[in-house]
């Protein structure tokens, strides 16, 4: 049991009963009701995610997200159930305390069984205050609390129960966020207050009709615990998210060749119907720390409202990633006869290019050969409405195998692409398939004589056409699971084309 000291001011004569009282006064405004008001705790952190804001250096971000006042309908009732089920688990510690009333008498007192038996929140509601953030609010809330006490003086041993009636709780506080200097979010309260419309203590059993001729006078500083402790509680529980969010990465390593920035931007586009966040979005090389050849253009969300989250992808978000792995040299492959299909229409060996290049079997028979496959420049996604096109540049760089494993030069091609991509959702999958629009072969230089390009262009092709995107569009078709994230399902997923961006939104389900 937690102990508190009360100096009462010593003197002669009998002990008053309303020394007794005061006691237990003491020992009521001692009790701790931080743990019910902490259960808001969720919901006003799943505010303060929902509302990350910042003021920062100019910049055209390559992901934009929205957060609609439906998400924060889903917020509320979540952090609602939460905060029941909660308190009807919470135990409230006792509590115990002594004082002196003379040098040779002392009164001890106790409050024991606290609990919350009742609560209900008739009105709760979260919504967005356009330039400040996002307000919660709980009206007409009623509370019950439940407990014993005792007290010990001399010979009297009085003792009871006890209940505490408080109807017309509302309280109000707005969350707003900043950022730091790295991009971080910061959040602060904007305000808070809380009403009471009445609160009334009730003694029973024992002496508690004598008790409560004085309850008003315990009324009063428990009716002003509440108003300290509730804007207290909001306070801390902001302080707390502040730290945890002072901490958090605003980047991420994707694989041993990308890095991807997340950090925010803008100070957010509040409506009364929506929040509006800016995200740096870009991809880099963590091999070779170069920004792109590019700036991110600007680009705007259409006012769609009928979902929970929406994420604007511009171009430049998807470029950003290609920029990265050209940069860091992964955007190259070696073939050689083990990684051709058997009925592929061209086989990695030199007998099978007498037709096309003669003197190629002629130099170096029965032999072996290597495609080196390559990016010249960073390939290029353009969106448009319904597809995206992706444009690449790459070479072709054939040899011969000698016996003494050597590489032997051939030729050398440059190769230009344009490959026509859908992408849906079907269910909870991401779906997609790809078409090639456009195939281009040009001779950079060839050490075995004449090569007939075209023909070569027009086989290259048909592998494309029927070994490689048949196969790739299997495996799309198959889809990829969406993820859940921190206890977010996405549910009614939808993805959307346009000019210069691709919107994905959601419905979410939180599991608490």
């Amino acid at each position: 049991m937690n102990e508190a000291r009360l100096d009462i001011p010593q003197g002669l004569g009998r002990p008053r009963r309303a020394d007794i009282f005061n006691s237990f006064r003491a020992s009521l405004s001692n009790l701790h009701f931080e743990p019910g008001l902490e259960m808001l705790q969720k919901t006003f952190w799943a505010a303060a995610l929902l509302c990350t804001v910042l003021g920062s250096e100019a910049s055209n971000p390559g992901l934009k997200g929205r957060i609609t006042g439906k998400a924060l309908e889903e917020v509320n009732k979540i952090g609602l159930d939460v905060l029941k089920s909660r308190l009807k688990e919470m135990t409230i510690p006792d509590q115990a305390g002594q004082y002196r009333m003379s040098w040779m008498m002392t009164a001890y007192y106790e409050v024991s069984g606290i609990q919350i038996q009742d609560l209900q929140i008739p009105e709760s509601s979260m919504r967005f205050i356009p330039g400040k953030g996002i307000e919660l609010s709980i009206k007409n809330t009623i509370m019950k609390i439940t407990g014993r006490w005792t007290a010990k003086l001399w010979f009297m041993n009085p003792g009871g129960s006890f209940d505490v009636f408080v109807s017309g709780l509302s309280l109000s506080s707005v969350l707003g966020a900043t950022r730091d200097d790295s991009g971080r979010p910061s959040v602060r309260e904007g305000s808070c207050s809380t009403t009471i419309g009445e609160l009334r203590v009730t003694f029973k059993d024992g002496m508690s009709w004598l008790y409560n001729l004085f309850r008003k006078s315990l009324e009063r500083p428990l009716r002003d615990l509440l108003y300290s402790k509730s804007c207290a509680a909001v306070r801390k529980m902001i302080t707390d998210l502040d730290q945890i969010l002072r901490t958090m990465p605003v980047s991420v390593q994707i694989d041993q060749s990308a890095v991807f920035d997340y950090s925010l931007l803008e100070a957010p586009l509040i409506t009364d119907q929506y929040s509006e966040l800016d995200f740096k979005g870009e991809f880099y090389s963590s091999k070779h720390a170069r920004d792109p050849n590019f700036s991110p253009a600007p680009f705007s969300m259409p006012d769609q409202t009928g979902q929970m989250l929406y994420f604007g992808l511009s171009e430049s978000f998807f470029n950003s990633a290609a920029f990265a792995y050209f940069t860091s040299g992964v955007m190259q492959v070696n073939l050689t006869q083990n990684k051709i299909p058997l009925n592929s229409p061209i086989l990695l060996k030199t007998d099978d290019f007498e037709n096309l290049i003669p003197e190629i079997p002629r130099q170096y028979p029965h032999l072996g050969m290597m495609l080196q496959l390559s990016a010249r420049k960073q390939p290029l996604l353009t969106c448009l409405p319904g597809s995206l096109h992706l444009t690449g540049h790459g070479y072709i760089r054939a040899s011969a195998i000698l016996p003494n494993a050597t590489l032997a030069p051939l030729f050398e091609i440059d190769l230009d692409t344009v490959i026509k991509g859908q992408v849906m959702i079907s269910g909870q999958k991401l779906n997609g398939s790809l078409d090639l629009d456009s195939f281009r072969l040009s001779l950079v230089h060839s050490d075995v004589g004449p090569l007939e390009v075209d023909t070569l262009q027009a086989m290259l092709s048909e592998v494309l056409q029927i070994l490689v995107l048949p196969e790739v569009n299997k495996i799309l078709s198959r889809g990829f699971l969406l993820p859940t994230i921190n206890g977010l399902t996405l549910v009614n997923p939808s993805v959307t084309v346009l000019k210069g961006l691709v919107i994905f939104g959601a419905d979410g389900h939180f599991s608490v």
